[in-house]
């Protein structure tokens, strides 16, 4: 069985003058260090942190160069494979560092066992013949390779936790079964958790192994791996307390009753600053915070399922992620109905990679639903995007990013401290396409008015994006607004074309895209950079200061009504009305707003 790709090779020179280093040994370490010591040695609070004990990164990526290197004729027994993995390092952490790397990339979970409870033999010897094996395989193979080059080691019995065992209830003495084992070896005058288990990879959610070659459960402080061990051994609580290697032992109940904090939250620093325990009770909606680390969170995404339903995976619809500023996150949520659900968290941190993680877990239980619950658009975190600043936006935009509409009509407004052309997109909670027509952006050198029209009752979101110079469209704001009543009758705005924000021209009417056809229409238009302003075959002029202010008779039905304006040497087109022989319904408004649009794309083509 191969092993998981290694990191990249590091240089040969250093491999080689660190093998010419080990091959003196130390009798010593070798002779003292023996198999009856190993349960003499008492458990005791860690006093060093991983980073205290890991050797170096560029040797820790030589060991993962070595044991990808490991011929197959080294691996026909324990003590030869040992040898080969640890012969040509002399530090103990560095030896036990081989032996997991070598595990954890080598052996495969047993899931036809897991499934079936019955994981066969698991000898050392047996485990590594099969090259599989379940959790007390992984460590019987890990405390014979540390045995037999003579560093203490021993396995730990006990309870683990995950997303596969959640329960509502706390773990029973009396009625739960041990599920878990790992090891802890002795490294730095300490004992040191190993969990080759865990590190070397998973059960996906089709039942396939998925390997992961980890390290994070290796010599792991015990704060984080406290959070899914708990150790239990020979029916006594009270002599296997002192194995969780700190300070203030915890009982079983407490530990079952933590919220399950994953790895991911673990690594980057991510904390839980409310709902410290795994169920929560819900009387119409609940504020979940989590603490943002010095890298902040760039983005929140959940997903629920009911814990007695198959494949009824809810996304963020019942949840709404909100930023505090770089601090954390406020995670609102709401059930649709009087059930038990899995919440899941995951999140992604910014200038690290493009992955979301798993963040945290718990057991979510409605006892009342909200009355009138609106769904939330499908959304990460709203509010402004971390580096709002970066792109011109002011400071003042973080201060409010949740508005209600009582009539189905909100501007909102957007300070800036540079000119810039905006592009804004509306979706509601039910509709995954965009709601065409529904927000008009008005500009004036330091601030933006997005002026958006809500189609019905609801939760919308509205995204102000800045279009770049090189073309690409970068999001700077995630609006929620809450329709109290729609815009009935529903009319949509004016196609406004880029220059609408070049030129700083304010629509003051009409403000809808149908006009009745053969009917006297006013038009009043504000704008301080156009130097003339056509329609149809009529120019106009400005009446005073910025201003046009006229009246035109439209064309028949079933016409586009182009309006063109620009400098002195330069016209383009700004606005585009169409005209009706009535005002149309709603969703008559939207069958033209379509035919319109395909129009418009034929033509292109």
């Amino acid at each position: 069985m191969g092993s998981c790709p290694t990191k990249q090779t590091t240089n040969r020179q250093f491999a080689a003058a660190l093998r010419e280093r080990s091959t003196i040994k130390s009798a010593f370490n070798r002779a003292t260090n023996n198999n009856d010591e190993d349960m003499l040695i008492p458990p005791g609070p860690n006093t060093k942190t991983k980073d205290d004990i890991l050797p170096l990164p560029e040797i820790l990526e030589l060991i993962d160069v070595h044991v990808s290197e490991t011929p197959a004729d080294a691996c026909v027994s324990v003590p030869s494979l040992t040898d080969h993995l640890t012969s040509d390092f002399d530090e103990r952490v560095e030896k036990v560092k081989a032996i997991h790397r070598w595990i954890t990339t080598n052996i495969r979970f047993d899931v036809q066992g897991f499934q079936t409870r019955e994981f066969g033999k698991s000898s050392a010897e047996d485990v590594l013949r099969k090259k599989c094996t379940g959790y007390l395989g992984y460590c019987n193979l890990f405390a014979a390779m540390c045995r037999s080059i003579g560093i203490p080691v021993r396995t730990i019995e006990g309870y683990g936790k995950d997303d596969t065992n959640i329960e509502e209830v706390a773990f029973d003495l009396q009625s739960s079964e041990i599920n878990h084992a790992w090891n802890v070896v002795h490294i730095g005058d300490e004992w040191r958790f190993v969990d080759c288990t865990w590190d070397a990879g998973y059960i996906d959610d089709t039942g396939k192994f998925q390997w992961l070659c980890n390290d994070f459960y290796f010599l792991t402080n015990p704060d984080f791996f406290g959070v899914k061990h708990f150790p239990y051994m020979n029916d006594d609580l009270e002599t296997s307390k002192p194995w969780q290697l700190v300070d203030e032992t915890m009982d079983l109940e407490t530990f079952s009753r933590r919220a399950i904090i994953h790895e991911y939250a673990m690594e980057n620093g991510i904390g839980l600053v409310t709902h410290g325990e795994t169920l929560i009770e819900v009387i119409g909606e609940t504020t979940i915070i989590i603490s943002g680390p010095s890298i902040p969170i760039e983005d929140v995404s959940c997903e629920m399922e009911e814990i007695y339903q198959f494949d009824n995976v809810v996304q963020d619809q019942y949840t709404m992620a909100e930023r505090m500023g770089h601090d954390g996150v406020k995670i609102k949520l709401r059930l649709p109905t009087i059930a038990t659900y899995i919440l899941r968290i995951f999140a992604k941190m910014y200038s690290k990679d493009n992955e979301f993680g798993k963040v945290a877990t718990y057991i979510v239980k409605c006892l009342q639903v909200s009355k009138d619950m609106e769904l939330f658009p499908s959304h990460g975190i709203w509010g402004p995007e971390l580096y709002y600043q970066d792109i011109g936006f002011e400071k003042a935009i973080v201060y409010q990013w949740w508005y209600e509409a009582a009539c189905g009509e909100i501007d909102l407004y957007v300070p800036v401290w540079e000119a810039m052309e905006i592009v804004p997109r509306l979706q509601s909670s039910d509709d995954v396409d965009e709601v065409a027509n529904s927000v008009l952006i008005q500009t004036d050198s330091r601030s933006i008015v997005a002026i958006a029209r809500l189609p019905k009752k609801g939760n919308y979101k509205l995204t102000i994006s800045k279009k770049m110079s090189n073309g690409s469209v970068v999001p700077a704001i995630h609006y929620l607004i809450t329709c109290k009543h729609g815009y009935v009758p529903f009319m949509p705005f004016p196609i406004a074309f880029p220059v609408v924000q070049q030129f700083m021209i304010t629509l003051v009417e009409p403000k809808k895209r149908f006009l009745p056809a053969r009917s006297y229409v006013r038009f009043r238009i504000i704008s301080p950079l156009l130097h003339s302003l056509r329609l149809g075959e009529q120019t106009f002029s400005k009446r005073l200061g910025d201003k046009w202010d006229f009246t035109i008779v439209t064309p028949g039905p079933d016409e586009d009504l182009l309006m063109y304006g620009g400098t002195s040497d330069f016209r383009t087109s700004i606005l585009c009305f169409r005209t009706v022989l009535f005002v149309p319904e709603p969703h008559v408004c939207e069958r033209l707003i379509r035919t319109s649009q395909s129009r418009r794309s034929i033509n292109k083509i």
